[in-house]
């Protein structure tokens, strides 16, 4: 664990204490949190990311503080480590939702150049063809749900089946560019007023998984997601051929494909973590719908008002 003397020599702060030890510690100027990177390219990648969000969008986020020599991160035997502000206000984000679907769609047009991966960008025949064979190869499920697992399974099929279709029926322009992924809105915080992004994501997908995400975080929460749309809208416009892939995710039951992955890999699972996680399943193959739903519903009035 890195000392705080070490920390003290480098950066021009004072009276360091920890406040959760490792992680958070008290200076003369605030709190500020520790994070830890093994991967320099990675570092780098995020350095140079968050300095461009906040050119783009205008909004504050949690840029590395420099050290006392002007570096944004100092190396130690465990790697390196960087600096942040500790922002704890929470922005209003369910009061605004015109504003924060403005500002992902200036999110996810930020490209991230990190080598860290999370999956696959794009819906290809040949990805939809792999995922297909891994639903009809998994083995049943053998659980108190195992029937309604099974129901959910040739769900996820005929859904990969429309997926399937709306790629062969459209000529789509993807787009390839990795951003860094969205926990949960509740990154966003609030200070003197103003939105400022948290960042506590390192991994990296495409752009229309971080809005399905986001979409369905807004969805459990009960806000309009039409009103969240709309903001998007202004930023990453929807009615061509973006609306259709972001569409496409949305169908596409990435949730059974972890489900089915999760299964094989622990095996040692007990009966009460299975029901657990199968809650989940259902719970986020549920909360799909709804998004689907409302979005097949949204850019159907677009389109025409777009005709009108």
């Amino acid at each position: 664990m890195i000392e705080l003397d070490h920390i003290e020599e480098s950066y021009p702060f004072q009276d360091l204490r920890w406040v959760d030890e490792g992680r958070i510690i008290e200076t003369n100027k605030g709190k500020k949190v520790l994070k830890f990177w093994l991967d320099e390219h990675i570092l780098q990648a995020h350095i140079l990311w968050r300095e461009e969000l906040t050119k783009q969008t205008g909004v504050l986020t949690d840029r590395m503080i420099q050290t006392s020599h002007g570096e944004k991160a100092i190396y130690t035997d465990a790697g390196w480590v960087t600096l942040h502000d500790v922002v704890e206000d929470p922005y209003p984000v369910w009061d605004h939702p015109n504003k924060i679907g403005a500002f992902l769609g200036r999110y996810i047009t930020m490209p991230y150049g990190g080598g860290e991966s999370g999956g696959s960008l794009s819906l290809s025949e040949e990805n939809i063809y792999s995922d297909r064979e891994r639903l009809v190869q998994s083995l049943p499920v053998r659980s108190v749900s195992h029937k309604l697992v099974d129901k959910l399974k040739d769900e996820a099929l005929t859904r990969l089946e429309k997926v399937a279709n709306v790629i062969e029926g459209n000529e789509l322009t993807d787009t390839h560019h990795r951003v860094v992924s969205i926990y949960t809105l509740a990154q966003a915080k609030l200070v003197h007023g103003q939105l400022f992004w948290e960042n506590n994501e390192k991994k990296s997908t495409s752009p229309y998984k971080v809005l399905r995400h986001c979409l369905a975080e807004w969805e459990n929460r009960g806000g309009s997601l039409d009103l969240l749309l709309d903001g998007l809208n202004t930023t990453f416009p929807l009615n061509k051929d973006r609306g259709t892939l972001l569409l496409a995710h949305i169908m596409y039951p990435y949730e059974m494909l972890s489900f089915i992955s999760q299964l094989t890999q622990e095996t040692t699972r007990t009966h009460s973590q299975q029901k657990v996680r199968f809650n989940e399943l259902v719970t986020e193959w549920d909360t799909n719908k709804r998004v689907c739903d409302t979005m097949v519903a949204w850019l159907q009035d677009v389109r025409e008002k777009v005709v009108q």
